[in-house]
């Protein structure tokens, strides 16, 4: 039987041509009127806080409100979680509306009612509390006697097709949580019953989940995304179909590590078409407390009283009622499970067919204008983990002693290993001892001979790797390994982690102190460390470190700003780069040197921003070009928590094709605009690291802002080469710029927004649009044996291709990296028929409950190009530099081209 294929998107489009999707609505939303004083509460008790210095803003209570409305009201396609209170905050903003009620008319007296009983209860309390003049509240009870305290409206609209609509925000608010709706008390997933909805999604979006399903030791629900997205200049939208499994917690951390919020759900049989959503919050005075919307819930639908907090998460099934709280590594989990994350392809595809059932007569069709580019070239080879018993034999080899002969290997062995290491291999690595590998006569510097023949030129000064162990046992370990990875490529320093910059905080500061302080004094120890050591800007340093320490007879976790100290300290005193690296576990050495190998390639090459292949890759992709680019420059951006506030810096890395090491230009907001000049990678994360405070402009300055640092990088790119390659993010930057944003975005020469005419200069640049948005591809293959009803057997599997898609402004391609999953086909809840080894025959699969990793799509978009470049190639040189970034997980595939990528490295050295 010949082999087929079929490439399925999990998204879906509207085909109707004879007829449109209508609906009646009511928008509700606050009245100017109502805004105004909202917006006053919420600056005086902003003010308040500050002025007290506990913080720098604080929230209205809206939680308890936004729950009562889902309450009184069954009909909301969509409801907005803050009920449009973010808005408060620009005050040149119109009121606009928080939800979307279904139906032909609205009960404006019971929602005036529902919204009284919040402001004489919670937001009193609140105005109270954080000093706000009581007025405040006699007004807003002014307005719910006088009818004015919501805006409402009743509107017939067309959501489909979507050319028609005189609102081009509407679909977003109102599309996905009327399909939601739609598919709500239906059954998706095969055999899992009925789903139901989740009010308050994101606006572009809606969520499903089943009922709490009970296996392998655990619980989970399935998860069904549906969310509206659109291509560069298409007419309509697509709506994206995605698929995650949450599982749900047995049991919840005593002392969470870092953040401080979990969610939760509450089901009703009562309520068979809705989930409930909630938050536990921790602190260390009271430990988990529900948050008020659980409470409302409580009264509600009749919850038993005796399951608050952090009891909630052992809530039993009572009365056709749950409450569960979602799984989160550090937070809540269930010790007893064997499930995790993940929905494999075969499951993702049953149910996208299930949807497509639903939805179909309302118009709605499989996504089409797919196509697969063929002959993308090969990438460079991953980088093979080194296995223990090579690093076994380096180990012996570097006592100067002859090896052991094969006929008294184990004995004289174990010895041998005693000698170095004070320990046997059975302490090492339990019951799978390696044995000694005597084939490969020599592989010291393995890694840095093929990371050179990739591209990456070395630097002029030897450089000085420095390994931080907590136990000097390991020590030989750890040099038997960097031996063998970078022979004498570097120099090797190997010591122990210094006292008291890792530990418990009530063992390293047993006063109660600030984070600032706890902070100046790790550092401080680092500072002194790095002057006795010497250590200067090319030094790289690994530090072994738990995220649990032992102290007076418990377990206790790393404080919090441990790790941020080093990083931050090493980087501004000497300009040295740091990773970190849990110790090894006893009896399991052999998944430490996996670890221990992964951590040396990120931190020698991926901290310093190399890009694996850049030569090659351009040689592959620009075979005929007479002017291929000499060099890559990506823009983009971080945003990370610094010192309890959000801290921004805009970044352009470029690279010299032929050296393959990175630049770095950088632009943020002091008393006036800072533009640094091109520093080199680590000079670069010397700067971050040297400031407590990045910040660049909000509102409208920020698009000015970004143009004109973006200018100034292009500028200087196209003088160096005009020929470049331009990679910008648009993911986090859509806003900046309008051509990173699909209704701006068009093929053909490119200039700002505040231009009337393009950029000459810029004529010659390559620039790509980079987003990491693209539905889940699946992958159906025909070519198995006959089912009885005389069809083929299907095998759902994930794809690594490169596809076209049409019908857009620009040249639009979605890219898929290799798959992830381990048996094809298989289910992570249902027994699966499957072909055995010979195709001819099937065979039953029993569910996988483990992880399930699905390749995401990234969208590349070119808009800009020379006139004989093939847009193809452009996109398949895109995804060819998804390949190249040595990391710390041991893989060389990541989300963007490596460029883009590069600029996260940012991230860990500004965050504390």
């Amino acid at each position: 039987m010949p082999v087929t294929f079929d490439h399925t998107p999990m998204a879906l489009q509207f085909g109707g041509t004879t007829f449109t999707y209508t609906k009646t609505l009511f928008s509700v939303g606050w009245t100017d009127e109502t805004t105004q004083v909202l917006r006053q509460i919420a600056e005086r008790a902003s003010q308040y806080v500050k002025e007290s210095g506990k913080g720098t803003f604080v929230h209205l209570p809206f939680v308890t409100f936004w729950t009562q409305l889902q309450l009184v009201h069954d009909g909301w396609i969509s409801l907005a979680r803050d009920l449009g209170t973010k808005q408060l905050g620009f005050k040149s903003a119109s009121s606009r509306p928080f939800g979307y009620l279904s139906g032909e008319a609205v009960d404006v007296e019971r929602l005036t009612d529902t919204a009284a009983r919040w402001i004489d209860g919670p937001l009193t309390h609140f105005v109270q509390k954080f000093g706000v003049p009581i007025t405040s509240i006699e007004r807003l009870r002014e307005l719910t006697r006088m009818m004015r305290l919501f805006s409402c409206e009743r509107s017939t609209v067309q959501l489909f097709p979507w050319g028609a609509l005189a609102n081009e925000q509407l679909p977003y608010a109102v599309a996905p949580g009327e399909l939601a709706t739609l598919l709500a008390g239906k059954e998706i997933f095969p055999g899992l019953g009925s789903v139901v909805r989740v009010v308050g999604a994101p606006a572009n979006s809606a969520e499903l989940m089943t009922f709490p399903v009970a296996a392998a030791g655990g619980e989970f629900s399935l998860v069904c995304q549906l969310s509206l997205q659109t291509l560069p200049g298409a007419k309509e939208p697509a709506i994206h179909i995605g698929f995650t499994r949450r599982r749900w917690a047995g049991s919840l951390e005593k002392n969470p590590m870092k953040a401080k919020r979990i969610g939760g759900y509450v089901f009703s049989e009562d309520r068979p078409h809705t989930a409930f959503r909630f938050d536990l919050d921790f602190d260390r005075e009271n430990g988990w407390v529900a948050d008020p919307a659980y409470e409302e819930l409580e009264r509600a639908i009749g919850l038993l009283p005796e399951y608050r907090d952090e009891r909630i998460v052992v809530y039993p099934h009572h009365n056709g009622t749950r409450a569960l709280v979602m799984h989160s590594d550090g937070l809540a989990v269930d010790k007893s499970s064997r499930l995790h994350a993940g929905v494999p392809v075969a499951d993702q595809l049953a149910a996208y067919r299930s949807v497509l059932d639903v939805l179909a007569p309302v118009g709605f069709v499989p996504f089409t204008g797919h196509e697969e580019v063929k002959g993308a070239p090969k990438g460079p080879a991953r980088i093979g983990v080194l296995r223990a018993s090579l690093i076994l034999k380096r180990l012996l080899e570097s006592s100067g002693r002859d090896l052991p002969d094969h006929q008294d290997e184990g004995t004289l062995l174990d010895r041998r290993v005693i000698e170095l290491t004070k320990r046997s291999l059975s302490d090492w690595f339990g019951k799978d001892r390696p044995a000694l590998d005597q084939r490969y006569p020599n592989l010291a510097g393995v890694v840095a001979e093929m990371v050179r023949e990739s591209g990456i030129a070395a630097k002029e000064k030897r450089q000085t790797l420095c390994v931080l162990v907590q136990s000097p046992l390991e020590k030989p370990w750890v040099e038997a390994v960097v031996q063998l990875m970078l022979g004498d490529s570097v120099k090797l320093m190997v010591g122990e982690v210094p006292a008291g910059v890792h530990g418990p905080r009530r063992q390293l500061s047993p006063t109660p102190t600030s984070n600032a302080e706890r902070m100046r004094e790790r550092m401080d120890i680092w500072r002194r460390f790095a002057r006795d050591n010497r250590l200067d800007e090319n030094t790289m340093v690994l530090v072994q470190a738990d995220d649990w320490y032992p102290f007076e007879g418990k377990n206790y976790p790393d404080d919090s700003v441990n790790k941020a100290a080093c990083r931050r300290a090493l980087a501004a005193e000497v300009g040295a780069t740091v990773q970190y690296l849990l110790p090894a576990r006893a009896h399991k050495l052999d998944n430490y040197l996996m670890r221990l190998q992964a951590a040396i390639l990120d931190l020698v090459y991926g901290h310093s921003g190399c890009i694996l292949g850049l030569p090659a890759a351009v040689e592959a992709c620009f075979p005929t070009a007479g002017n291929p680019p000499k060099y890559l420059v990506a823009m983009g951006s971080v945003s990370v928590e610094m010192g309890g506030r959000q801290g921004t810096v805009l970044a352009a890395v470029r690279y010299d094709v032929a050296v393959g090491r990175p630049e770095i230009r950088l632009a943020h907001m002091e008393a006036e605009e800072v533009n640094t000049p091109w520093l080199t990678f680590e000079e670069g994360l010397r700067y971050v690291a040297r400031r407590t405070r990045l910040e660049v402009p909000k509102g409208q300055q920020a698009s000015t802002f970004f143009q004109r640092f973006m200018a100034e990088v292009l500028d200087d790119t196209a003088k160096i080469d005009p020929n470049a390659v331009v990679f910008i993010d648009s993911t986090r930057l859509v806003s900046m710029w309008k051509k990173l944003g699909d209704k701006g975005a068009k093929f053909g020469m490119q200039s700002l927004d505040a231009d009337n005419a393009p950029r000459q200069v810029w004529g010659q640049l390559r620039l790509i649009r980079v987003r990491e948005q693209a539905p889940t591809m699946v992958n159906v293959r025909k070519d198995g044996p006959l089912l009885p009803s005389g069809v083929p057997l299907e095998v759902a599997t994930s794809v690594k291709r490169l596809f076209s898609i049409g019908g857009t402004q620009a040249p639009t391609y979605w890219s898929y990296g290799p798959p992830g999953q381990k048996k094809r086909g298989t289910s992570c809840y249902r027994s699966m028929l499957l072909p055995d080894k010979s195709r001819t025959a099937t065979v039953e699969f029993e569910p996988e409950y483990g992880q399930h990793q699905t390749p995401r799509g990234t969208e590349f978009v070119i808009l800009q190009a020379q006139e004989q470049d093939d847009p193809r190639h452009l996109a398949q040189f895109a995804e060819r530099l998804r390949l190249g970034v040595v990391q710390a997980r041991g893989d060389i595939w990541v989300k963007v081209p490596s460029p883009l990528f590069a600029i996260s490295k940012l991230a860990d050295y500004m965050e504390y």
